[in-house]
């Protein structure tokens, strides 16, 4: 790979790498509501979407300390 790849790469992880940092910092809207909710299924319904929420934020996490890693490189 020669300098301008490098260079081509470097920003396209860069532009990621910001992009992933604001998603990241964005509050999940789901975890902010305690209100109990009356029927059982909407309370299943609102425990599963908070932890699909954090599992995808938790990868988020992980992707950018893989860039992080690549940009180190």
């Amino acid at each position: 790979m020669n300098k301008t790849d490098r260079e081509k790469l470097k920003k396209v992880l860069m532009s990621q790498l910001k992009e992933l940092q604001t998603d990241v910092n964005k509050e999940v809207p789901s975890l902010g509501s305690n209100s109990p909710l009356p029927d059982i299924n909407d309370q299943a319904s609102l425990e599963s979407e908070r932890s699909f929420e954090l599992r995808i934020k938790d990868r988020e996490r992980k992707l950018i300390s893989k860039v992080y890693e690549a940009l180190k490189k």
